[in-house]
Order: structure tokens, then sequence, then C-alpha cells
């Protein structure tokens, strides 16, 4: 029981002087995601992207893939993946991601800047050879995949830690001293 106390001790420490999780970078998957281009049809998008707002050009990765039938425009093929960040950077409430096969350009943007929280698409660009195609509706959002924050996992492993020095301290306890096996 004597290593009890320094151990608390340190958890205690160990915990308070873990910085607070930054939010950034944030990866994000696509959720029910679609624009309506009127007559032209429908584009359902699907993937994810990575963003970090302490870069320059926040967008990190990306990889969404737009699917949709006899629309041409605004897909130059179907299925068309976008898979690389723009040259021309990205801002907090918006991506601007690139084909690297057709190289058009997708723009979606969002009706709240990214954060820990999901957000709604607002709008809907392909750029490409026959010109700009705006969506007239969008639907579905950019979901954050959830990570362990740094705080959690130091609270978790210290628990752990005096989890298996409880155990160890008990079983000590268990053990008869050498007056109990003399008076046996």
């Amino acid at each position: 029981m004597k290593f009890c106390l320094p151990t608390i001790a340190t958890t205690l420490l160990m915990a308070a002087a873990t910085p607070q999780a930054a939010a950034t970078p944030i990866t994000y998957t696509l959720l029910n995601a679609s624009a309506n281009y009127g007559l032209v049809g429908t584009v359902n998008f699907s993937g994810s992207f990575t963003f970090d707002l302490s870069l320059p050009a926040p967008l990190v990765s990306v990889m969404i893939t737009a699917t949709g039938t006899g629309l041409s425009p605004p897909l130059t093929q179907s299925p068309e993946t976008f898979d690389a960040p723009s040259h021309f950077p990205s801002a907090a409430t918006f991506i601007d991601a690139v084909s690297s096969v057709t190289s058009d350009d997708l723009l979606m943007g969002f009706a709240n800047t990214l954060t820990n929280a999901p957000d709604p698409i607002a709008n809907v660009h392909i750029l490409n050879s026959s010109g700009g195609n705006q969506a007239f509706s969008v639907t579905g959002e950019a979901v954050p995949v959830s990570a362990p924050e740094p705080t959690s996992l130091a609270l978790l492993s210290g628990a752990l830690g005096l989890f298996l020095l409880r155990t160890r301290t008990n079983r000590r306890d268990r053990r008869p001293t050498t007056r109990q096996l003399e008076a046996a």
C-alpha cells in the first residue's frame, strides 16, 4: 500500500499537465451527401477528408467519390474520384478538391466553420471543361471521425495502473505470514 499514494499523485500530475487536445487535424466522413442538378440528375458523394485549420492550406487529404447516371455535366465520368487538395487553399467553411484523373474541381461548402461537430453541406460546385455546375439543392453533412483525446488516454492509463497495483497489493495481503504458518 506504500506505493499507492505516489502512484495516485503521479497520475493526477500527469492528467493535470497533459495539454487539452487540439482539434487539429480532424478527419470527416460524408454522410448522406448528394447534390441535385435539376433535369441533369443527382450526384451522390461518399468518402472522407482531413482538415487542419492550423495550416495555410488546411485541406490535408481528400478521397471523395461522386456517382450519378447520365451526368455530363456536371461529372466528366461516373464514378469520379476527387483525390487531391486543390492548389487553391480551402477555407474554414469549404473544401476544394481535384480529380487526378479528369482534373475536375469539386467545391463543397458547409453551413458552419468546420469543427469537432457535424456540419451540414450548404452548396456544391463542380468545375470542369463544360463550365461551372452549381447544384440547385444539397443534402448531407460532414461528420468528424472521433478519436480519443490525449487527456482521456492519460486518465485511462492511470486508472489501469492503479487497478493493476491494487490487484498486486491484494495478492500480497492474502499470503500467510511466517507467524501464521508457525501457528498452524
